[in-house]
């Protein structure tokens, strides 16, 4: 059965795990950790084999390049887009004491890892590490950079006869790919389609089903809009400003729920939604600029999706509702002013839309621990707004097994497709990487087609 793995697979984990002990070394093996949950064998920390590397001999500049980590989020991603005050930190004041070679070193440090974004760049440092910890089993750390086709071929074999699915397969050979591209040497991997042909091999015998799940789909997002407040338990409400616990449940579902359907009409992924403030979301914009058509509409201002390298940013539409029980704008006005959110008046979200907001609340906010208020002073996570996104449709009565958060998006897509909204309006408003050559010719005269997605929800 795939994904189980089998006792020849564990014993041979067990195996190498025992080589790499008995190549590191008794004294230095006693405090080795291993990672959890990960088929190929890993040791936590590559620190401990650096020993290793000490005793075959290895120059400095070789053991810089195998220990070096840029997985950490870095200064300039951590400003969400404030980036000025950061260089003027990391600069020197007074260019006289910098030189080329520094100047070089500061980008590479600061700004070239950004070619990745950090989730990736911390995906191929895993997979890094399971390499270096097969080399250290095989006695193959001199073999690493460069790495010739042979001996990725023979790490690959080992994954294999451990059981490693095609993802783990696939991270391996990122990892090393990266890291030779990284420092300017030739690839295992380097011949015309040679990577397509290597994938291919692996996809034949190794390719796996993906487990299916449910689109959110319009019913459900009036279910979801439909949400009533919990019953109180008894006794006297002295409603949630005095800490009432069934007003806060009441408030936290109702925010699941209108998280849910922002996300799905939005066709957004949860790691847009966590990022969002309450002052990226903006009632009235369109009729701003004079389209009065859409009043009782708003915009959510998304700074940047996954594929924006560029920080293009878009704006999600959600309109008006015909049914006023189903107004998600409303709804969201509703529930700010219940939970006591409203944007300061220092923000300069309109002014600068790129940069993160130091005054105003998460649009989403995540719950206290006593869950009797809202913290506002913490972001959610991208994986507490899928958790969300799925407790919303629980609440709405439905089986959650086959949801995630993915389904919002995936709902939001296919009902848009469904109803005939162009394609290039679609890749717009989701962030596809598709619209990246069309996006530059579109410049609308209305956003009436911006609202398309809206629209297709009949709400």
């Amino acid at each position: 059965m795939a994904g189980v793995i089998t006792e020849p697979e564990r014993l041979r984990a067990q195996a190498l795990k025992g080589l790499v002990l008995v190549n590191l070394g008794s004294g230095a093996a006693a405090g080795l950790k291993w990672r959890p949950r990960t088929t190929m064998p890993t040791v936590e920390s590559l620190d401990s084999l650096r020993i290793m590397f000490d005793r075959i001999g290895a120059d400095a500049e070789y053991i810089a390049r195998v220990f070096h980590s840029d997985s950490r989020l870095l200064a300039l991603e951590e400003c969400r887009g404030d980036w000025r005050p950061v260089v003027d930190k990391l600069a020197q004041q007074d260019p006289g004491q910098e030189s080329i070679d520094s100047l070089a070193a500061k980008f590479r440090n600061h700004v070239q890892p950004l070619e990745r974004a950090r989730g990736t760049r911390q995906k191929l440092e895993t997979s890094w590490n399971s390499v270096v910890t097969w080399a250290a089993a095989r006695d193959g750390l001199k073999l690493l950079l460069p790495m010739s086709e042979s001996t990725l071929q023979a790490l690959l074999w080992d994954a294999i006869s451990l059981g490693c699915s095609l993802p783990v397969l696939k991270g391996l050979v990122h990892a090393v790919q990266a890291r030779h591209g990284h420092f300017g040497l030739t690839k295992p991997i380097s011949g015309d389609g040679q990577y397509q042909r290597l994938i291919k091999s692996l996809s034949r015998f190794n390719g796996t089903q993906h487990r299916h799940v449910f689109p959110i789909h319009r019913d459900l997002v009036v279910k979801m809009l439909q949400y009533e407040p919990r019953e109180h338990g008894g006794g006297v409400c002295d409603g949630p400003g005095r800490g009432c616990k069934d007003c806060w449940r009441s408030l936290i579902e109702w925010r699941n729920a209108l998280c849910g359907v922002a996300h799905t009409i939005g066709c957004m992924r949860p790691d847009e939604g966590h990022n969002a403030q309450l002052c990226d979301w903006w009632p009235e914009y369109d009729t701003q600029a004079g389209h009065l058509e859409f009043a009782g509409g708003a915009a959510l201002n998304i700074s940047q999706q996954k594929n924006d390298a560029g920080r293009k940013g878009a704006h999600k539409r959600f309109g008006k509702s015909t049914d006023p029980s189903l107004d998600f704008v409303d709804q969201m006005a509703q529930f700010h002013g219940a939970a006591g959110m409203a944007v300061s008046q220092r923000c300069q979200k309109r002014l600068r839309p790129a940069e993160r907001c130091r005054y105003c609340p998460p649009l989403w906010p995540r719950a206290t621990r006593n869950k009797r208020g809202f913290d506002f002073s913490k972001e959610p996570t991208a994986d507490m707004v899928s958790d969300w996104i799925v407790a919303g449709l629980g609440q709405a009565g439905l089986d959650t097994t086959l949801f995630s958060g993915v389904c919002a998006r995936r709902g939001g897509l296919s009902t848009a497709i469904e109803a005939g909204v162009p394609e290039v309006i679609t890749w717009m408003q989701s962030g596809h990487a598709q619209e990246k050559a069309a996006r530059r010719y579109v410049e609308l005269k209305s956003p009436k087609l911006l609202y398309a997605t809206w629209a297709a929800f009949k709400l």
